[in-house]
């Protein structure tokens, strides 16, 4: 070990703070021994030299207590309380202010300001000069007080004594405070060294992570694309297949066929808003809808398993009627009901499932509570924090029994609060529980709400006369589309990729375009470009993507290739028809 160690401690185990302070007590110590000596030396009294003694005995308890930890607050300030008081007295036993003692002041005070934090430096200071003022005043005040018992030969070789004793007391204070200072700066090196390392070891990992990222998210997108798009036509399918009154067997069929489908593409949302909530990458959209409309679509939903389980399956709205026209992401919304039915039902084996409504109306908005209360299995009180934490349900034993991802609760609770609100629960084990969020709505008029109609009013054909150009290279959604549109009323022509529309949209006078993303030849953002930087008079037509990708890169991609709005798929009629014909009024208030 360094003799540097030896006296001041370890780096490893004291502060820089620490270090010098036990370096100044060390020195200090030192210094009184010399002093000591050099009384002996010039024939001092032991009057005079037995309180040094005890001055150095002092030193040495302050070095030993200042090296243990435990005394550290209360060393500093007994350290320079002690050498002012030893300092003062000694004042008036080794003559006055004629003799070596405002030397010792000085010192005194340097290294009193080393060992303090530096907002003390002037107190610290003060401190000294006022007890040396102190000391001048009385030694004037009363001059007999000043004692010497040597002569004046004998004072010249004490002066010589002690201006020797102060350089090496110096000497000794800058190798010890340049030692540690070499010591310090050879600690940050090493310090920089490492934490550069560090540096340099994360910006790799950074790399590598952005990179997976990029990498999950592009098959996250083909994922969505190639299932999404299957499911399109399935849903798609089941929807026309209900409306064209089959058998009553066949409807049961479809019903379940429809909602397998539609609990598939739940769980394909839920992986996909997983991964945009931690990215911080989830939008919310902003668009009328109608709440009774929406809550009745989610209570049907879950009709069928219900009845199937044999349980009692509630909708409570308020009473005397209530506002049911406001914006906002009805897509979230229903996302969020649909999660915490659909446990609530998974999880009841016997007894009943509510879903309840309650409206506190104002001027402009609405305070809109939703509770759903089960009569299940019920969640115990260490679970109910846990169960909101992605991928994890209350017991192992509820994956095995009843399936799930453990992702419906964690992205509901998410999805309340990016909404302004908060997911609460309650519940108890075997006798049920209940999950209860409050949004708030802008309220908007009925008349802004359009195309808010079930499957059974299709035959309204509120597209009648409509020429609408489908752009689509998947034969089967093709297909669907062309069914959807043409029972609404709409003429209806194909194209196979983005060159074919570009060639139909040329030849004919269409009103819009739904147009695929994802097509051979020529994309659909490629497509949209071309037609909106030509010199058509046309170029503006109204154009609605058709995406069956989730990704925000893409939706982006969308809005800046000109589209006007975009569809996801399996898309919902209601929602399709609504967007139609909000373009389709825009484009009529421009004129075409």
């Amino acid at each position: 070990m360094k003799l540097l160690d030896i006296v001041v401690g370890s780096e490893q185990r004291n502060s820089i703070n620490q270090r010098i302070l036990n370096a100044a007590i060390f020195v200090s110590a030192l210094f009184t021994a010399y002093v000591f000596i050099g009384g002996q030396a010039v024939g001092q009294s032991w009057f005079i030299q037995a309180p040094i003694l005890l001055i150095i005995a002092g030193f040495i308890v302050l070095y030993v207590l200042s090296r243990r930890r435990m005394f550290s607050i209360i060393i500093r300030p007994a350290f320079i309380t002690f050498g002012l008081v030893s300092i003062s007295l000694y004042y008036f036993f080794l003559n006055g202010i004629r003799g070596e003692i405002p030397m010792y002041f000085i010192m005194g005070a340097v290294l009193s300001i080393t060992v303090v934090h530096r907002k003390y430096y002037l107190l610290v200071l003060l401190t000294w000069v006022i007890a040396f003022l102190i000391c001048v005043f009385l030694e004037f005040e009363n001059p007999d007080w000043i004692t010497t018992d040597i002569g004046n030969a004998e004072r010249g070789i004490e002066h010589i004594i002690a201006t020797i004793g102060i350089m090496s007391f110096v000497a000794a204070m800058i190798i010890l405070f340049k030692n540690l200072f070499e010591t310090e700066r050879k600690a940050l090196r090493e310090l920089n060294s490492t934490l550069e390392s560090q540096a340099e070891e994360l910006y790799r990992l950074k790399i590598e992570a952005d990179n997976a990222n990029r990498a999950k998210s592009e098959f996250l997108g083909t994922m969505s694309h190639e299932i999404r798009t299957p499911l399109n036509a399935v849903i798609g399918m089941s929807y026309i297949l209900l409306k064209e009154n089959p058998r009553p067997e066949q409807k049961n069929n479809l019903k379940v066929l429809k909602f397998s489908a539609e609990n598939l593409l739940s769980l394909i949302n839920d992986v996909l808003d997983y991964n945009k909530i931690e990215a911080g990458k989830l939008i919310l959209e902003d668009s009328p809808f109608d709440l009774n409309s929406m809550l009745e679509s989610v209570f049907s939903a879950f009709q069928m398993k219900a009845e199937e389980k044999r349980i009692n399956l509630k909708l409570e709205l308020p009473e005397g009627g209530f506002h049911s026209s406001y914006r906002g992401d009805v897509t979230r919304v229903t996302q969020v009901l649909n999660n915490l039915i659909s446990n609530a039902v998974k999880f009841t084996e016997r007894g009943s499932v509510s879903l309840t409504c309650a409206i506190d109306e104002e001027e402009e908005f609405s305070s809109i509570s939703f509770t759903i209360t089960d009569t299940g299995i019920g969640i115990p009180e260490e679970l109910r924090e846990k169960i909101f934490d992605s991928f994890i349900q209350a017991h192992p034993s509820i994956t095995r029994k009843y399936g799930g991802t453990g992702l419906g609760l964690a992205i509901s609770k998410e999805l309340v609060r990016l909404m302004g609100g908060e997911l609460s629960l309650k519940s108890q084990v075997g006798k049920g529980s209940t999950f209860e969020f409050t949004l708030m709505f802008h309220k908007v008029e009925p008349s802004e709400i359009r195309g808010l109609l079930d499957v059974d009013g299709m035959d309204a054909h509120p597209l009648t006369d409509v020429r609408i150009l489908v752009a689509e290279d998947n034969a089967v959604n093709a297909i669907v589309s062309r069914k959807f549109l043409e029972g609404w009323g709409a003429h209806v022509e194909i194209a196979r990729d983005g060159k074919e529309a570009i060639d139909r949209w040329r030849q004919g006078d269409f009103d819009l375009i739904l147009m695929d993303l994802r097509m051979p030849e020529l994309d659909g953002v490629e497509a949209t470009r071309y037609i909106r930087e030509s010199k058509s008079q046309h170029s503006s037509i109204p154009i609605l993507a058709l995406t069956a990708s989730a990704m925000l890169e893409e939706q982006n991609e969308i809005f800046e290739a000109g589209m006007n709005e975009y569809v996801s798929k399996p898309f919902n009629p209601e929602e399709l028809l609504s967007k139609i014909q909000k373009q389709l009024m825009v484009k009529g208030s421009q004129g075409k």
